[in-house]
């Protein structure tokens, strides 16, 4: 038979034990250690992309892969490029106007120049 004076001993052991591992199984289960990140698309300006603030204007633009830019009716085309978190878009006189990127979601975007036109535009 075990006498009392051993159980108090024992508890003040385990109880410890107990909250160490406890502590240390929640700790791995909240932490992503040992769960591998899916890899992270960059974000694609390529694609049709309408003007969000006018309804009776439905126009907007259509990014092309091969750095070329046409309005959504493809009458009139124009190169442009983006670096870092501008894009820069060729004007008549062959310069190139940049115009800030602000990505809110991947399918909503503005364009801001620097006299501050802002151009929001939806992805179609």
């Amino acid at each position: 038979m075990i006498s009392s004076s051993l159980k108090p001993v024992k508890m003040k052991k385990v109880l410890p034990a107990a909250i160490i591992i406890a502590a240390c199984a929640f700790i791995v289960i909240a932490c992503k250690w040992f769960k591998t990140d899916a890899v992270h698309q960059p974000f694609s300006i390529v694609g049709s992309w309408k003007f969000e603030e006018t309804r009776k204007n439905p126009g907007g633009f259509t990014f092309l892969a091969d750095s070329m830019l046409t309005d959504l009716q493809g009458r009139d085309s124009t190169a442009y490029y983006v670096k870092d978190s501008t894009v820069f878009i060729k004007e008549e006189d062959s310069s190139f106007t940049p115009y800030h990127l602000n990505i809110t979601n991947d399918s909503l975007i503005s364009l801001t120049s620097k006299d501050s036109i802002v151009l929001v535009l939806k992805k179609q």
